[in-house]
């Protein structure tokens, strides 16, 4: 492990949200300066990667959920019924495998995928058919009971990583935070997923991205501990926020939570989202940002249109990337939290010999 990874270990466990992103300006000054002098090469490999296909397609199938979290934009805009057809399913699929495959992700912008009724299907279509296709999942976890011991297995043996985002480690921190009374239900949901995924030999990564306004009492309670026995990766504790493009504000987080409000006006390198991802919208309408665009004004294209690498390699995502680069950013992105420079996390010994059949997080 590289001596960066340690001491972010040890402060995402004893620093409170705010003082992480101070650090994490450190950590990048740091490692710009690194990069600088050992990581040229390996950026050099990554770019000739991405300036011909991306890395990630997350796919958002269904236009549903079953929470309503306080820190989420999906209540503040009306949300039209969508269902991604299995035709077009296939087709991204086929054109993903033809440049190779990677890591697709039910990983939706504003629902859960599996609230998705053709969910199964698709996945045993993906596994089937396109080898070279790797396949995770991003849910809140509150729809698990609707699955079988038989279904889990299968959804178990097939994917590579399972996301589950929690809204905190009690019945009440959980009501506030996700905006319904489902902890008991989730909570059964995640020894039951742990106790198939054992039985399976652990071939599943899991991993909770627990979401609270109580960030020490959480690190320190006997839940935590406990699910990390269960084999849960509970790395990820987060108690501020973005406010995805002005939707989410700070009087909708309780209090102990924190809206985070970053200036990326002077930011001049693209974000390692744009130049690695790509997200796919039920009818096919693809996206620059899939992690807070819910008002899609990064909209760079359609399926109905044009074919994956036309759009990845195409005028839409370029004027994107270069809004960074000549200080004419989306409204988006002025104080997104999430912004990374994709010039130092593509330095880093992670990706040395990286192929895009490798999951991009994990190299980070």
């Amino acid at each position: 492990m590289r001596y960066l990874d340690i001491i972010k270990r040890f402060a995402k466990r004893k620093f409170s949200t705010q003082r992480l992103l101070i650090f994490s300006d450190i950590f990048s000054f740091l490692e710009k300066t690194a990069c600088h002098y050992n990581g040229r090469g390996i950026l050099s490999q990554m770019r000739s990667i991405v300036n011909l296909r991306p890395l990630i397609l997350d796919l958002q199938t269904c236009s549903v959920c079953n929470a309503r979290c306080v820190f989420c934009a999906r209540q503040k805009l009306p949300q039209a019924k969508e269902l991604m057809s299995i035709d077009l399913f296939k087709r991204i699929c086929f054109e993903y495998a033809a440049m190779g495959g990677g890591y697709l992700g039910f990983s939706p912008l504003l629902a859960d995928p599996l609230l998705d009724p053709l969910l199964l299907e698709r996945i045993e279509i993906a596994k089937k058919n396109f080898s070279k296709i790797s396949m995770y999942l991003f849910t809140n976890g509150i729809a698990l009971p609707n699955f079988s011991d038989d279904q889990l297995i299968e959804v178990i043996t097939r994917l590579k990583l399972i996301n589950i985002s929690l809204g905190g480690l009690t019945r009440d921190e959980y009501k506030v935070m996700m905006g319904v009374d489902q902890f008991k239900t989730v909570w059964g949901s995640l020894e039951r997923l742990s106790r198939i995924n054992q039985k399976l030999g652990g071939v599943c990564k899991l991993i909770l991205h627990i979401r609270t306004h109580r960030r020490q009492e959480t690190i320190n309670s006997p839940a935590l501990a406990k699910l990390e026995e269960l084999g849960y990766d509970c790395s990820d504790i987060m108690d501020a926020f973005s406010d995805w493009d002005g939707l989410v504000t700070e009087n909708d987080l309780p209090k102990g939570a924190a809206m985070i409000k970053r200036n990326n006006t002077r930011c001049k390198v693209p974000c390692l989202i744009p130049m690695s991802h790509m997200m796919i919208m039920p009818d096919g309408r693809i996206l620059a940002c899939g992690c807070i665009d819910a008002k899609e004004s990064t909209r760079v294209g359609h399926l109905d249109h044009s074919t994956l690498l036309e759009i990845w390699r195409g005028s839409g995502l370029k004027a994107f990337r270069d809004s960074f680069i000549y200080g004419n950013l989306y409204s988006v992105c002025w104080s997104c939290r999430y912004y990374k420079n994709y010039e130092i996390v593509f330095s880093r010994t992670g990706f040395r010999n990286f192929n895009p059949s490798q999951n991009l997080w994990e190299c980070v």
